[in-house]
């Protein structure tokens, strides 16, 4: 079990910035939800803290490692456990970032400021760590000759004979069996491993702090995940259930509510879904195909609305229900497509009266 506290850093380094510049995946933060889960069953309780403030942003700490109490007397500290002290003082790299000498001889000076900072404490009651995606062969080469880098288990190396007991964990040499979340943090997920995620995220609904995790997971592999979304109709994967995640995944990476919505309303227009998300769930007719219809025609006009909502603001009442009532799906096809791009709700209602029934010659009048 783990108590975690998570402080925002906005010039955190180990963000990347996608295309359209609308939104960051923050690897800081996917770090410390993997690090708690990981800590699970370790054999003692720890908290973490994250960005731990201090006199000078050049002596902030990644995140600290405390160790809270042992779970029981005879308990054996295993996986991640074994390498963590009452005090850890951790660094991480994110995947296009390397350990530096520089980043070395800084932990090891943090860990003595530490100690001087907080009386009462030993050397032996502080730990470094550092977690990344590349080894440190050249950083290490400028070490003194008596401290060497010693791998004790696939994918984790202890630095022999440093001023503080010291571990350096490489993520993609990791044993999968041993450590499946920390190798589970990286983009380029293969689409069998995603679905193993999905299913222990369908089986675990209320463990929030794993939920987190897996949002997070998915989301920096959206690419992935949208390919995934577009399957279901065909695997059957837990239909209702793996759509809400890989939807929810999707509304957290960084494509923005534009990408979101089309998404979305693109999968429902293709009636990839079956009318199961928005028409079954609703209590239309399974199995029918005008039940499955109305589902999708539903599900377009919901879309559209949402986007209103996110890029300008949510439409009038009337408007909402003009927009509920139409069944043509070619219609609102092109009525989604304007609201991705329309500058006010006015000129959506332009586009509205253009493609509404021509059977009802009085056009829609909002007033704002």
């Amino acid at each position: 079990m783990v108590n975690k506290k998570i402080t925002k850093n906005n010039n955190n380094e180990n963000q990347i910035l996608t295309d359209n510049k609308r939104k960051i995946i923050n690897w800081h933060e996917g770090f410390v939800e993997t690090l708690e889960v990981e800590l699970r069953d370790v054999g003692c309780k720890f908290e973490v803290t994250s960005n731990v403030p201090s006199t000078s942003r050049s002596f902030e700490i990644d995140t600290l490692i405390k160790k809270i109490e042992q779970t029981s007397e005879d308990a054996e500290l295993t996986r991640l456990g074994k390498y963590l002290r009452n005090y850890t003082l951790c660094e991480f790299k994110s995947q296009n970032d390397y350990i530096a000498y520089h980043d070395l001889c800084r932990l090891s000076l943090l860990c003595n400021k530490f100690i001087i900072e907080n009386d009462g404490l030993v050397h032996n009651d502080l730990a470094a760590l550092f977690v990344a995606y590349h080894y440190p062969r050249e950083a290490l080469k400028k070490l003194p000759p008596f401290r060497v880098a010693e791998e004790v288990e696939k994918g984790i190396h202890i630095i022999r004979e440093a001023d503080f007991f010291t571990t350096i964990i490489v993520i993609p040499d990791l044993s999968e069996k041993s450590y499946k979340w920390f190798t589970s943090l990286k983009t380029d997920l293969p689409k069998e491993r995603l679905k193993k995620i999905i299913d222990i995220s369908i089986k675990n609904p209320k463990d929030t702090k794993l939920q987190n995790l897996i949002d997070i997971l998915l989301a920096i592999n959206v690419d992935k995940v949208k390919e995934l979304l577009n399957e279901i109709g065909e695997n059957k994967m837990n239909a209702e259930k793996a759509v809400k995640i890989l939807l929810n995944a999707i509304e957290e990476s960084p494509y923005g509510a534009y990408e979101i919505e089309k998404i979305k309303t693109e999968a429902e227009i293709r009636g990839e879904l079956k009318g199961e998300i928005r028409g079954k769930a609703e209590g239309k007719a399974e199995g029918k195909a005008e039940g499955k219809g109305e589902g999708i025609a539903e599900g377009i006009a919901k879309g559209i609305i949402r986007i209103l909502t996110k890029r300008i603001e949510s439409p009038p009442t009337k408007l909402q229900k003009e927009i509920m009532i139409i069944n043509d799906n070619n219609k609102l096809s092109k009525l989604f497509d304007f609201a991705l791009t329309c500058g006010s709700i006015g000129e959506f209602v332009t586009a509205f009266n253009e493609f509404y029934n021509s059977s009802q010659p009085q056009k829609l009048k909002v007033e704002k």
